[in-house]
């Protein structure tokens, strides 16, 4: 015979009596159940992604976190990883030093922007890509922090540096 172990005996007893309560009133008008209770909080939404509806929810303040966030005017400046600084001039040209120095200037180019995508290319210096080879990253931006995300770089030595980095402000 199998002796049971008077603890979980009392903790599936305990189990038991809960999931009964839970369903007790199910379909008894006035009573929620846990399905109706879930039903109740969440609002009906035509979202396919917590995202979609997070914006479906608040679409003017979405629209002004997204233009803060892409604003070209905040990537003029000193910007700062472990591996490298870059400076932005208002017009978007910039130039990068690497380490262990971080103030000989090795990569000197003009970026562009477009809504939250920004493309590296004309670039000169000794560690230039070739004009062939532009990078295109879509970027977030505040008062303080920089951050890069890879659209499309042949160019190993400024898409491995640059893909996921995050900047701070000088």
């Amino acid at each position: 015979m199998m002796r049971i172990n008077p603890r979980i005996l009392v903790l599936l007893l305990s189990l038991a009596v809960v999931l009964a309560a839970g369903c007790k009133g199910s379909g008894d008008a006035g009573t929620d159940t846990a399905a109706d209770v879930r039903l109740d909080v969440a609002p009906e939404t035509t979202a396919d992604s917590p995202a979609e509806a997070e914006a479906e929810a608040a679409p003017e303040a979405t629209a002004e976190a997204d233009a803060a966030e892409c604003d070209a005017g905040l990537l003029t400046g000193v910007w700062l990883s472990a591996n490298y600084s870059v400076r932005f001039a208002a017009d978007l040209s910039y130039e990068a030093a690497g380490a262990p120095n971080l103030t000989r200037i090795d990569v000197t180019g003009q970026a562009a922007v477009d809504g939250c995508q920004i493309t590296f290319g004309h670039e000169g210096g000794t560690y230039a890509c070739p004009d062939e080879q532009p990078g295109t990253y879509t970027f977030t931006v505040d008062a303080t922090q920089l951050s890069f995300t890879l659209v499309s770089d042949a160019c190993d030595g400024r898409r491995i540096p640059i893909s996921g980095a995050v900047l701070t402000r000088e």
